[in-house]
């Protein structure tokens, strides 16, 4: 009986370190699942799977997966905030809808978008739990815009314009790739003052590639989401190093630069035209952007 005493309390540890262990490891794996999800979302119109659909769906269905069996292996939960609550009480309002609505099936549609992404919130709340690990996930997501952004600047190269004289690139629509490489702008910009080593190289070549594909593609709403996020620059000049406050100078020389080079004689057409109408205020260009990506 003492032999027992001694050895139940070791077995009993042994156990409970095992179980540590492999929840960790359905941690990690439901991590990176996520982070390829994350990885692909930029990529999305471009990379379809026959019989299957976008990469993107098959990463996001298997992150799923691994993040529901990770949170039930561990036993455990993160208590929700008041932001989740807002979500929840959106996507149900949202489905109460259907009452009135006079497109069910498309009401069916967007309740269901919301509810993907409310369960694609809810991983990032239980597997994002430290600030390293959000800057991993943002990173991925800038890591992504590259392809897009580099096939963009390669699209022009050889003239491969639309009608309208846009550099476009197969399988993406030119205002909606601009307005996301426009987001990922602020998230790279964060990502360098956050990071270092020679990841930190990438993400400013990632911000050059993605203001060079904005103008090309011609987006007006774009451009002023991008002028709207490289503000962060003139916002932190005070508190980042020199060399990170040169290199942010250089991207916007760039930028004044392309405005004059890269942008297709078309929107400066457009522009001017709306000018003389007397319609060119700031909302009238958002809701002409807004209309392409409908």
């Amino acid at each position: 009986m003492l032999a027992l005493k001694e050895i139940t309390p070791l077995t009993t540890y042994a156990a409970r370190q095992t179980t540590k262990n492999d929840g960790l490891i359905l941690n990690r794996i439901a991590f990176v699942l996520l982070w390829l999800f994350v990885f692909t979302i930029p990529m999305t119109q471009a990379t379809e799977i026959p019989m299957i659909g976008t990469i993107s769906r098959v990463a996001g269905l298997a992150a799923m997966a691994a993040g529901v069996i990770a949170v039930v292996a561990r036993r455990q939960v993160r208590l929700l905030g008041p932001a989740h609550m807002a979500m929840a009480g959106f996507i149900l309002w949202s489905a109460v809808t259907l009452c009135w609505s006079v497109a069910p099936r498309l009401t069916v549609q967007r309740v269901m978008t919301y509810l993907q992404l409310f369960v694609l919130v809810l991983l990032l709340w239980e597997l994002c739990v430290e600030e390293k690990d959000i800057l991993r996930i943002l990173s991925g997501f800038v890591l992504g815009t590259m392809l897009p952004a580099l096939s963009t600047l390669k699209a022009f190269l050889p003239g491969q314009e639309t009608l309208l004289q846009r550099a476009s690139v197969d399988g993406y629509d030119p205002n909606q790739l601009a307005f996301l490489l426009a987001l990922s702008l602020p998230a790279a910009y964060y990502l360098i003052l956050r990071e270092k080593g020679p990841t930190v190289s990438l993400y400013r070549l990632q911000m050059g590639f993605a203001v060079c594909a904005v103008l090309l593609t011609g987006s007006e709403s774009s451009m002023i989401a991008m002028a709207v996020g490289l503000s962060l620059v003139l916002w932190t000049f005070r508190t980042v190093p020199v060399r990170t406050w040169t290199n942010a100078s250089v991207i916007v020389i760039l930028l004044v630069g392309g405005l004059v080079a890269l942008v297709p004689s078309q929107v400066w057409q457009g522009i001017a035209e709306q000018t003389r109408k007397g319609d060119i205020a700031l909302t009238a260009v958002m809701n002409k952007g807004i209309e392409r990506v409908q």
